[in-house]
């Protein structure tokens, strides 16, 4: 549904495009008007200045109907600012670094359109250019907090101890966290993950106690969780968890010998 409601947006988007250079046409402040869409990728993180699109080329404009047009980029695009038309070759390009994860974190798909006015006396060309910007793997699973630490009693019993905030990774979705490891010397402890990514789209983590623990045998236990993503290699995320262990009143007092 999210995908369809976003290519619907930009079908209005174009279809206000043609009922403007209709509107020209009418008005007679144009005897050619017409609009191109053109699709397009760009992988984020390229240099600035890179070229992005050869609009005149890739619309097959011949030289004398290219002569005396004035390229502008119009519209209210969000993302305007990160590109321009060259002035002397007529060419679309990046005017700023594109952070895919800043446009459109944790998506599937990011298309960005950018509109381009050809126009003269006699001419008003819009050309939509539809960007659909790649990612690459340059963000790591990051927790909301990078150490816990928690106290239990020596009486807890074996189950569920704390739920686990998941890590944040803001890239497309092949690439963001996939896999947790609980890092453990300690075989008392586990970690419970539940993918709903089908539902809601997030990971519930749980820390479990597995087995009985007694402050007079060890009042602290230490370990960390590490998330994985799914680049190659892997870029990972880890949280520090410190677990303290409250003493209980479960020993009585207790004489070295029976009798004096």
């Amino acid at each position: 549904m999210r995908e369809m409601a976003v290519e619907g947006r930009c079908s209005v988007r174009i279809m206000g495009w043609r009922v403007l250079v209709f509107g020209l046409m009418l008005l007679g402040t144009s005897s050619s008007a017409w609009v191109d869409e053109l699709s397009r990728t760009l992988v984020e993180e390229v240099p600035v200045w890179t070229e992005v699109a050869n609009v005149p080329r890739q619309i097959k404009l011949t030289q004398p109907e290219q002569e005396g047009l004035l390229y502008e980029i119009v519209g209210n695009g969000e993302f305007d600012y990160l590109f321009q038309v060259e002035e002397m070759t007529r060419i679309l390009q990046t005017a700023a670094r594109i952070d895919r994860d800043a446009i459109c974190p944790r998506a599937l798909t990011c298309d960005v359109e950018v509109r381009i006015a050809m126009k003269s006396p006699s001419v008003f060309h819009v050309v939509s250019v539809h960007i659909d910007v790649l990612d690459i793997n340059d963000n790591s699973p990051v927790f909301p907090d990078a150490y816990i630490h928690k106290k239990i009693s020596e009486t807890t019993l074996p189950g569920p101890l704390f739920p686990m905030q998941e890590a944040v990774d803001n890239d497309h979705p092949a690439n963001s966290t996939t896999r947790y490891d609980l890092v453990s010397q300690s075989g008392k402890f586990k970690l419970e993950v539940t993918n709903n990514t089908e539902t809601s789209g997030t990971v519930d983590l749980n820390l479990l106690l597995t087995e009985d623990v007694d402050r007079e045998e060890r009042f602290l236990y230490q370990m960390k969780i590490v998330a994985y993503d799914g680049g190659t290699p892997a870029k990972t995320g880890e949280v520090r968890i410190d677990i303290e262990i409250d003493d209980a009143n479960d020993n009585s007092p207790v004489f070295e010998n029976k009798t004096y």
